[in-house]
């Protein structure tokens, strides 16, 4: 860099990421042209010089996961690759190769295809500027996925599921997954005062609908956004569809005053160490619960040995299934193989289009397909 008599400066330039350098260069580049564009000479922005003023210009305007999450992407697999390659200059074969490069090298289909869909996003945001022609991404070929059939519980082992929540702490929030079908994160940020049980009603009184509202979710924060945002990432509904009203059935409403019973029983040993958010989900102290803890703690009571080498946990026999396909998915499969409609069960879930549902629950579909095939054949004697 040259001062006004011609001297030169030296500055060194630090950062964690390939990004945060760019963003810094760029930075100090528009300051020496007096806040002009940050490009140099008439020279046109490389990827990476782009993609730091694009992550800069996101803040604020995406969920910090989010945003979190294209920078890893970027940092990682994108940038050390196309990061110096002029940005009129990117072509469709750079992207296509830059897939099946990162694909031999161990990274899922669908993880390149993320690849793909995040710098599809930041080019149309170059293009939307005039400053490319095409979005070279949204015209490069996505890796084949492999389809496979989500594995879910049958409504026999939901049942043990039910059985065995009666007696775990944690048991309401999956009875509460069970019947409703909710997003994990949706539960873990639901707040007392967005769930209606009717209070002295003893009996669930259908025509007057206990219910919960879905407004906001809450999320443990990356280790790398912490000192920005906190240990937790508490946020709106994503989405119309997501920020939503959902039945309860007997069984939740049941579930639901046990766990507001077994608050009450931590409240009172805590004392003062006592944390009141209103969270419907705690820990003995009141404090938000982890995503991680409950889906470690669902696994571990699902297949759990003792050291005698005999069942241990109380769902001890049950496939490893994820609790998210455990509750959500299952859910889904059971309301479509009894017959609701796919808008019905797309609604209950907070899918933000019908499609998702029914690429989702594709097997679920054919298998339907099949049944009703079958059924018209018995009608028609065949």
């Amino acid at each position: 860099m040259v001062d006004g008599n011609r001297k030169q400066v030296r500055r060194s330039v630090y950062g964690r990421t390939i990004a945060d350098v760019q963003a810094k260069l760029i930075e100090i580049q528009g300051q020496a042209q007096g806040g002009s564009l940050p490009i140099t000479r008439g020279r046109e922005p490389t990827l990476a010089q782009f993609a730091a003023r694009w992550l800069a210009g996101m803040e604020g305007h995406v969920r910090p996961r989010t945003l979190h999450r294209y920078r890893e992407l970027l940092d990682l697999h994108i940038l050390p690759t196309l990061g110096r390659t002029p940005l009129s200059k990117a072509s469709v074969e750079h992207v296509n190769q830059l897939l099946a490069t990162c694909h031999r090298a161990g990274l899922s289909a669908r993880t390149c295809n993320y690849l793909r869909g995040t710098l599809r996003t930041l080019l149309r945001e170059a293009e939307r500027q005039g400053l490319v022609t095409r979005n070279v991404a949204a015209l490069a070929r996505p890796l084949p996925q492999e389809r496979t059939e989500t594995a879910i519980l049958t409504p026999e082992q939901a049942r043990w599921v039910l059985a065995a929540a009666e007696r775990d702490p944690d048991g309401p929030l999956w009875v509460l997954g069970l019947t409703t079908g909710a997003r994990l994160s949706e539960m873990l940020g639901l707040r007392w005062s967005d769930v209606d049980l009717l209070e002295g009603a003893v009996e669930y009184p259908a025509e007057a609908g206990c219910s919960m509202t879905i407004r906001q979710t809450l999320q443990e924060t990356p280790k790398a956004l912490r000192d920005k945002h906190g240990r937790w990432l508490v946020q709106a509904a994503k989405t119309e569809r997501s920020h939503r009203r959902v039945p309860l059935s007997q069984l939740a409403v049941d579930a639901l005053r046990r766990q507001r019973a077994q608050q009450r029983e931590w409240q009172l040993a805590a004392g003062r160490r006592w944390e009141d958010l209103g969270l419907v989900f705690t820990d003995p102290l009141g404090e938000p619960l982890a995503a991680t803890t409950v889906t470690h703690r669902w696994g571990r009571r699902l297949w759990r040995k003792g050291r005698d080498g005999q069942p241990d946990g109380p769902l001890y026999g049950l496939p490893p299934i994820k609790f998210h396909a455990a509750t959500r998915h299952s859910v889904a499969s059971f309301l479509l193989a009894a017959g609701v409609p796919m808008k019905t069960v797309s609604e209950l879930l907070g899918h933000s289009q019908l499609a998702t549902t029914a690429d989702v629950y594709t097997h679920v579909a054919e298998t339907l397909k099949r049944e009703a095939s079958d059924a018209i054949s018995r009608v028609l004697g065949g």
